[in-house]
């Protein structure tokens, strides 16, 4: 089980990095297959991100229905879709913003807040 919960750690880290667009940048300073990872990560974090809340689905829903906010970022997210000049392109960046949002109901649901600063 140890293990797990390092995993789950360095998970974390790899997310927040990814996500905030740190991870690739360094990685591009004269490596070649960038794109590669990039790519791999891309797809990666979300899916571990799902299998995460799966997991801990209890501690998830009890979030979700707990903090409002999470479905009104959601909603406006989708919303913008109707009043977006390029429809499509919204929703892709509403997908990414959906990826990351779910890591953050996660990631909160998850930690407590001084677990939350040690891992930052």
């Amino acid at each position: 089980m140890l293990w797990f919960k390092l995993i789950e750690k360095i998970f974390i880290v790899v997310g927040f990095l990814f996500y905030s667009d740190t991870f690739i940048p360094l990685l591009k300073k004269g490596v070649s297959g960038v794109g590669a990872i990039e790519k791999l990560l891309y797809y990666l974090v979300p899916f571990l991100t799902i299998i995460f809340i799966i997991i801990y689905w209890r501690s998830v829903v009890t979030l979700v229905i707990k903090e409002k906010i999470y479905w009104l970022l959601i909603g406006f997210a989708l919303l913008s879709i109707a009043w977006s000049s390029a429809p499509g392109e919204t929703f892709k960046s509403d997908i990414n913003l959906i990826r990351v949002i779910l890591f953050g109901i996660f990631f909160s649901a998850r930690y407590r807040l001084r677990e939350q600063i040690h891992l930052l």
